[in-house]
C-alpha cells in the first residue's frame, strides 16, 4: 500500500466515522423517553479528531464532515425540529 492509497484509506475511515456519529445521534434523538415532546434546544454532535502525530492532517477533514452534515440537516428542518451543532475535541499527546 503506497502513501497516497494509505492516506485515502484513512480519509475514508474518518468520513465513515463522522457519518456514523451523526447516524447514532439522530437515532438517539428519535428514541426519546419523553412522550410529551417537551424537549427543546439544539442537538450537539461531538467529534474527537487527531491534530498531532502522523494523522494530524486528518483532524480538520474529520470535523468538516460534521459541519457539512449539520448544515444539510438544518437546511432540511433539523432532526424532529431541532437544529444540529458540531462540537470538536482535539486528541493528541499532552504537553
Amino acid at each position: 500500500m503506497g502513501i497516497q492509497s494509505g492516506r485515502r484509506f484513512l480519509k475514508i475511515v474518518g468520513t465513515v466515522g463522522t457519518v456514523g456519529t451523526v447516524a447514532v445521534a439522530m437515532a438517539a434523538c428519535g428514541s426519546s423517553g419523553n412522550s410529551s415532546g417537551g424537549q427543546s434546544g439544539p442537538i450537539t454532535i461531538g467529534s474527537f479528531s487527531t491534530y498531532t502525530g502522523p494523522n494530524a492532517a486528518l483532524g480538520p477533514e474529520q470535523i468538516a464532515g460534521c459541519y457539512t452534515a449539520a448544515l444539510l440537516i438544518n437546511r432540511a428542518g433539523g432532526v424532529l425540529g431541532h437544529h444540529v451543532n458540531c462540537l470538536h475535541r482535539r486528541q493528541g499527546r499532552p504537553g
